[in-house]
């Protein structure tokens, strides 16, 4: 190509020359052009091995009962969507606690430069695990790091990804954060390469002596959002309360927290049904608090474990009035199940 052609878009290459040249090819699937990212918001799309899915189960399923956490590193595409390569767990001086996890940072900090100065790692992103507190989104703590560290030099985007897990099993949730809408995160869908990653091997080989594995041996899956089903779930399904706002996901924790106070002796979880609405369920007691669509304008429905609706005089209790809306679950919460 000439200067004419930079400058003005007019060749100077003979016709049958011209006519050689063809536009690249897009090898993207049609179903992912859908989720093209714009590069001024978060993507709603994150790219992972499926090595490193792999690790972040092992060392989510290490610590069943307390938070545990890391941090993720690869690169971000010229379209602004995270490609996680390598994925670290806890340094042995990591502060696990019910509700809250702190880095060793010493740790992170001779990991995080060997990752950079020797494979030119980025940083991208943390990972923390709510454990079986069954809250597969960020908490309002959660948004406020997030939120602060964005935008700083070097990090116009950032990755968080939240796991919950089983006795046996673990789930992984990804959020994308942007500069521009710092408190406004995309729930992201994993776009998993099955392969292992290229720089797994090597890394675990070079700084063996760096390095913490996890220690559970096998990793355990459950469902995750995955560009796989996303398009069908985007079709069927709409906007929930829970995933506006940090603020809703706080609210949810009161109202599970009034239910296992309601049922002290029985195990309370939160849930997501396959249509995307969460619910709570008491175990061992027949009986689950499901939050539909259009709440908070419309009611909780309380269902048996099987989902079928159970229905009383007390149905029509659900009203909203100019108080918190943690009072008016309260008093649905009293007038059903007391």
């Amino acid at each position: 190509m000439g200067i004419l052609d930079t400058l003005f878009g007019i060749s100077s290459e003979p016709d049958y020359e011209r006519s050689r040249r063809r536009e690249p090819t897009d090898y993207t699937p049609r179903r992912q052009k859908r989720m093209m990212p714009r590069q001024d918001l978060p993507s709603e799309k994150a790219i992972i091995y499926r090595s490193e899915l792999n690790q972040l189960s092992r060392f989510i399923l290490d610590y069943p009962n307390i938070e545990t956490g890391g941090q993720l590193f690869g690169y971000w595409t010229g379209t602004g969507t995270p490609v996680v390569c390598y994925v670290i767990g806890p340094g042995s001086n990591a502060q696990h606690y019910d509700t809250k996890f702190v880095q060793d940072w010493d740790y992170l900090q001779r990991v995080g430069r060997e990752l950079h100065d020797r494979y030119r790692l980025q940083h991208i992103g943390e990972w923390h695990s709510h454990h079986q507190l069954g809250l597969a989104h960020p908490s309002g703590g959660d948004v406020d790091t997030m939120s602060y560290g964005v935008g700083k030099s070097g990090f116009p985007r950032l990755l968080l990804c939240i796991g919950n897990c089983t006795r046996t099993t673990s789930t992984v949730n990804a959020f994308n954060f942007h500069e521009n809408t710092p408190r406004r995160y995309v729930q992201a869908a994993w776009d998993v390469v099955e392969m292992e990653s290229p720089f797994r091997s090597i890394i675990d080989t070079e700084l063996r002596r760096l390095i913490l594995p996890p220690m559970t041996r096998q990793a355990s899956h459950g469902q995750i959002r995955s560009t796989r089903n996303i398009v069908q779930e985007s079709t069927t399904m709409g906007t929930h309360w829970l995933t506006e706002s940090a603020e809703n996901v706080e609210t949810m924790k009161v109202f599970v927290g009034m239910v296992q106070s309601m049922f002290p002796s029985h195990t309370i979880k939160t849930e997501v049904l396959k249509t995307g609405e969460p619910q709570i369920a008491i175990k061992g007691a027949d009986a689950c608090i499901k939050l539909p669509y259009g709440f908070p304008a419309k009611g909780p429905i309380l269902t048996d474990e099987k989902g079928h609706e159970l229905t009383d005089n007390s149905r029509d209790e659900w009203e909203i009035r100019e108080e918190p809306l943690t009072t008016s679950f309260e008093r649905w919460l009293s007038a059903r199940l007391r």
